[in-house]
């Protein structure tokens, strides 16, 4: 769980889409607690507008990657590796080879907009 500025308990896809999970995911394990910033400048900064549409408030994207980078370190490496399985089955049943192949898909900036209307 996240805490927001204003105390709001929030999950990880309340914040992030699934491939946004995966690309932090992959960052994190490749860069252990040195992954804040990549996962700021790729993954936070890039979506912030549907980041806090989802929220619902401003959100600091440092505190968002430090946040993301806080649970992943939580997690054992049996859920890690669950969770990027599910990640990779749920992109393959949407006729991606992985997950990693939708995230340039989604951090589409025209998408984002489309996103935060619906």
């Amino acid at each position: 769980m996240i805490n927001t500025k204003q105390s709001k308990s929030v999950t990880l896809p309340d914040v992030l889409t699934e491939p946004q999970i995966a690309h932090a995911l992959r960052l994190y394990e490749a860069h252990g607690m040195e992954a804040v910033a990549k996962i700021q400048a790729e993954v936070i900064e890039p979506n912030m507008g549907a980041i806090n549409t989802r929220l619902g408030q401003e959100n600091s994207p440092r505190y968002l990657a430090y946040a993301v980078v806080h649970v992943f370190s939580k997690a054992t490496e049996q859920v890690r590796r669950g969770l990027r399985d599910l990640l990779d089955q749920d992109a393959a049943a949407r006729g991606a080879d992985t997950v990693e192949a939708t995230v340039a898909e989604n951090d589409d900036p025209q998408r984002q907009g489309e996103d935060a209307r619906q």
